[in-house]
């Protein structure tokens, strides 16, 4: 990761963290309840003199402030203020490696970043959802797989072929795509997917 990567990262997680950590109205019944920058600031307090046992503990609340912090990014994707907004969201999901967002992100796997002319290298490719996908990795392959055979679109399609080969290369992607066809008696959804093996040889598009 490039240094300006790990600066945006630092300052899109902080600006998350502030805006779900905001105080609440006054009315609010949770009002004293701490944000989640105080919440994780007292779990790795914890974290010099923990034996084992707490350790299980600490990595539980760890687990549970990501799983809040997947369920708020998804909150957001789902209600983006502006593209730019919706594309740093993505962005933010797959750097985090959020395995749950596969299925949200597939969703918006069109989505395409305006090309802009930096001096530092851009943040995203032209495609941030595929390449939010292909950081996530394994998880996203079944979902890539389950689009292939159900869109009609064949730009969704070429996408969803990158990010297979993305994650497992040319020829693990086409041996994913022909398991597959083994298993699906559906002939349109057949069709899908042996034109997605074609595609594999082709140019990645973008």
């Amino acid at each position: 990761m490039t240094a300006q990567r790990h600066v945006f990262s630092l300052f899109g997680i902080g600006c998350l963290t502030l805006a779900l950590g905001a105080a609440p109205p006054a009315d609010n019944p949770g009002a004293d309840k701490p944000g989640p920058g105080k919440q994780m600031e007292g779990i790795l307090a914890n974290l010099p003199n923990a034996s084992e046992q707490e350790g299980e503990q600490i990595a539980s609340q760890l687990s549970g402030e990501r799983a809040e912090l997947q369920r708020q990014l998804l909150l957001q994707l789902a209600s983006p203020k502006s593209k730019h907004h919706q594309i740093v969201v993505v962005y933010l999901l797959g750097l985090y490696r959020m395995e749950g967002a596969t299925r949200d992100l597939a969703s918006v796997i069109t989505l395409e970043a305006e090309a802009t002319i930096h001096k530092r290298e851009a943040l995203w490719d032209l495609y941030p959802a595929v390449e939010a996908l292909a950081r996530i990795g394994s998880p996203a392959v079944p979902v890539m797989i389950k689009k292939i055979e159900t869109s009609g679109d064949k730009h969704e399609v070429e996408l969803c072929v990158l990010v297979l080969r993305s994650v497992l290369g040319r020829s693990l992607a086409g041996h994913a795509l022909e398991d597959a066809i083994a298993e699906q008696s559906d002939a349109a959804r057949v069709k899908q997917l042996r034109e997605a093996i074609e595609s594999l040889k082709a140019k990645p598009p973008g």
